[in-house]
Protein backbone atom coordinates (compact mmCIF):
# COMPACT_ATOMS: atom_id res chain seq x y z
CA UNK A 1 0.00 0.00 0.00
CA UNK A 2 1.15 3.64 -0.50
CA UNK A 3 2.32 5.23 2.90
CA UNK A 4 0.05 8.02 3.55
CA UNK A 5 3.02 10.86 3.72
CA UNK A 6 3.78 9.73 -0.46
CA UNK A 7 4.15 12.79 -2.91
CA UNK A 8 1.43 13.87 -4.40
CA UNK A 9 0.32 11.12 -6.98
CA UNK A 10 1.69 11.52 -10.51
CA UNK A 11 -2.27 11.77 -12.78
CA UNK A 12 -0.46 11.97 -16.21
CA UNK A 13 2.28 10.64 -17.90
CA UNK A 14 4.75 12.64 -19.81
CA UNK A 15 4.59 12.29 -23.99
CA UNK A 16 8.18 10.47 -24.03
CA UNK A 17 8.06 6.99 -23.06
CA UNK A 18 11.30 4.79 -23.14
CA UNK A 19 11.02 0.59 -22.68
CA UNK A 20 13.57 -0.39 -20.64
CA UNK A 21 14.60 -4.36 -19.35
CA UNK A 22 18.10 -4.11 -18.28
CA UNK A 23 19.93 -2.02 -15.82
CA UNK A 24 22.34 -0.91 -18.15
CA UNK A 25 19.02 1.09 -20.05
CA UNK A 26 17.88 2.45 -17.02
CA UNK A 27 21.42 3.61 -16.08
CA UNK A 28 21.84 4.93 -19.23
CA UNK A 29 18.51 6.99 -19.36
CA UNK A 30 19.77 8.23 -15.67
CA UNK A 31 22.71 9.60 -16.30
CA UNK A 32 21.25 11.54 -19.95
CA UNK A 33 20.50 15.27 -19.35
CA UNK A 34 17.33 14.92 -20.71
CA UNK A 35 14.97 18.55 -21.77
CA UNK A 36 11.92 16.43 -21.68
CA UNK A 37 10.60 14.48 -19.18
CA UNK A 38 9.63 10.97 -19.63
CA UNK A 39 8.31 7.90 -18.29
CA UNK A 40 9.51 4.10 -18.31
CA UNK A 41 7.93 1.15 -19.26
CA UNK A 42 8.73 -2.29 -19.03
CA UNK A 43 8.46 -4.77 -22.10
CA UNK A 44 4.97 -6.33 -22.82
CA UNK A 45 3.58 -8.51 -20.74
CA UNK A 46 6.39 -8.22 -18.72
CA UNK A 47 4.85 -8.40 -15.24
CA UNK A 48 3.33 -11.97 -16.38
CA UNK A 49 7.21 -13.15 -16.57
CA UNK A 50 9.46 -11.21 -13.93
CA UNK A 51 6.36 -10.24 -11.43
CA UNK A 52 5.48 -6.88 -9.51
CA UNK A 53 7.96 -6.81 -7.16
CA UNK A 54 10.72 -7.41 -9.33
CA UNK A 55 9.21 -4.26 -11.63
CA UNK A 56 9.24 -2.21 -8.29
CA UNK A 57 12.73 -3.06 -6.95
CA UNK A 58 13.87 -2.51 -10.71
CA UNK A 59 12.74 1.17 -10.71
CA UNK A 60 12.90 2.37 -7.00
CA UNK A 61 15.81 4.32 -7.49
CA UNK A 62 14.33 6.38 -10.99
CA UNK A 63 12.25 9.40 -10.39
CA UNK A 64 10.50 8.91 -13.37
CA UNK A 65 6.69 7.75 -13.74
CA UNK A 66 7.10 3.75 -14.50
CA UNK A 67 4.17 1.93 -16.16
CA UNK A 68 4.26 -1.98 -15.62
CA UNK A 69 2.49 -3.68 -18.45
CA UNK A 70 0.36 -6.51 -17.12
CA UNK A 71 -1.16 -7.69 -20.52
CA UNK A 72 -4.11 -9.83 -19.31
CA UNK A 73 -2.80 -10.74 -16.10
CA UNK A 74 -5.48 -9.14 -14.06
CA UNK A 75 -4.05 -10.66 -10.46
CA UNK A 76 -0.48 -9.29 -11.16
CA UNK A 77 -2.34 -5.79 -12.04
CA UNK A 78 -4.09 -6.05 -8.65
CA UNK A 79 -0.86 -7.15 -6.55
CA UNK A 80 1.04 -4.23 -8.15
CA UNK A 81 -1.81 -1.53 -7.75
CA UNK A 82 -1.63 -2.75 -3.86
CA UNK A 83 2.48 -2.72 -3.76
CA UNK A 84 1.58 1.07 -4.93
CA UNK A 85 2.58 1.41 -8.59
CA UNK A 86 0.94 4.13 -9.62
CA UNK A 87 0.62 2.83 -13.68
CA UNK A 88 -0.43 -0.40 -14.79
CA UNK A 89 -1.21 -1.52 -18.74
CA UNK A 90 -4.01 -4.23 -18.32
CA UNK A 91 -5.57 -5.52 -21.59
CA UNK A 92 -7.67 -8.78 -19.95
CA UNK A 93 -11.17 -8.80 -19.95
CA UNK A 94 -13.52 -5.66 -19.10
CA UNK A 95 -15.35 -6.96 -16.30
CA UNK A 96 -11.29 -7.63 -14.87
CA UNK A 97 -10.54 -4.09 -15.77
CA UNK A 98 -13.29 -2.41 -13.84
CA UNK A 99 -12.34 -4.25 -11.00
CA UNK A 100 -9.04 -3.15 -11.26
CA UNK A 101 -9.97 0.30 -12.14
CA UNK A 102 -11.86 0.39 -8.79
CA UNK A 103 -9.23 -0.98 -7.20
CA UNK A 104 -7.25 1.42 -8.55
CA UNK A 105 -9.23 4.51 -7.31
CA UNK A 106 -8.46 3.19 -3.80
CA UNK A 107 -4.47 2.64 -4.47
CA UNK A 108 -4.30 6.09 -5.63
CA UNK A 109 -3.31 3.92 -9.35
CA UNK A 110 -4.13 4.62 -12.96
CA UNK A 111 -4.96 1.41 -15.11
CA UNK A 112 -4.59 1.94 -18.86
CA UNK A 113 -6.58 -0.27 -21.28
CA UNK A 114 -3.57 0.30 -24.01
CA UNK A 115 0.10 -0.05 -24.06
CA UNK A 116 1.28 3.82 -25.31
CA UNK A 117 3.80 4.46 -27.88
CA UNK A 118 7.68 3.92 -26.04
CA UNK A 119 11.01 4.18 -27.90
CA UNK A 120 12.36 1.36 -27.48
CA UNK A 121 16.14 1.33 -26.59
CA UNK A 122 16.70 -2.60 -26.73
CA UNK A 123 19.44 -4.57 -25.04
CA UNK A 124 22.92 -3.44 -23.89
CA UNK A 125 25.73 -3.11 -25.39
CA UNK A 126 24.31 0.65 -26.11
CA UNK A 127 26.82 2.28 -29.16
CA UNK A 128 27.18 6.07 -30.20
CA UNK A 129 24.44 5.52 -32.40
CA UNK A 130 21.21 4.37 -30.32
CA UNK A 131 22.42 6.74 -27.64
CA UNK A 132 22.16 9.38 -30.17
CA UNK A 133 19.07 7.65 -30.89
CA UNK A 134 17.64 8.49 -27.11
CA UNK A 135 18.74 11.66 -26.78
CA UNK A 136 17.17 12.81 -29.95
CA UNK A 137 13.49 11.28 -28.74
CA UNK A 138 14.45 12.40 -25.49
CA UNK A 139 14.93 16.10 -27.10
CA UNK A 140 12.18 15.77 -29.68
CA UNK A 141 9.18 18.80 -28.60
CA UNK A 142 6.34 16.65 -27.17
CA UNK A 143 3.77 17.88 -29.58
CA UNK A 144 5.94 16.50 -32.42
CA UNK A 145 5.90 12.85 -31.64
Amino acid sequence: MIPIDSPQPITRLPAHIVEVMTPEALSLLKGMATAQPYAIISAPGAASALGAPWWRAFTADTSAPSILDCGPAAGIAALALRQGQRFVVFTGLPSQARGLRALAGTCHGIVLDHRPRAFVLGLAPYDAYQRQRLETYLRTPASNI
